[in-house]
């Protein structure tokens, strides 16, 4: 089967959303840490750290189906993992295995931005967390 144009630019705009979600959790991790840590720390973990974390666990370096086991089974149930997957997916444009990874990727999105907000306004408070 023949793909056209706007098979490539429906599966290129769906896979920006992918990214867009995922950027969205880099964020709220981003204000949760930042709402927890002081301005050195954070940069530090949200910089450096979890960059490294996200692109081993994701697939990204090395193919988590040759390492398999124990590392394979943490990657899959990670938001770094299924973000990546349903990138891929998107642009291949086989949408039909895409739905697990996306409810993975959201279900994190949203803890993690709940947690930031409840983080923040302790912080505005002036409470301890």
């Amino acid at each position: 089967m023949r793909r056209t144009r706007l098979d490539i630019n429906i599966n290129i705009i769906f896979a920006i959303i992918m990214t867009a979600l995922t950027s969205l959790f880099f964020v709220g991790t981003g204000l949760f840490f930042g709402s927890l840590l002081n301005d050195k720390a954070v940069g530090g973990v949200c910089g450096a750290l979890l960059t490294n974390i996200a692109g081993w666990l994701s697939g990204v370096f090395i193919p988590i189906d040759l390492i398999g086991g124990a590392f394979k089974a943490i990657t899959h149930i990670l938001p770094f993992y299924n973000s990546a997957e349903a990138i891929r997916i998107s642009l291949s444009g086989n949408f039909s295995y895409i739905l697990p990874h996306l409810i993975v990727v959201t279900v994190y999105t949203i803890v993690i931005f709940t947690l930031a907000v409840i983080a923040f306004n302790h912080k505005m408070n002036g409470e301890k967390i």
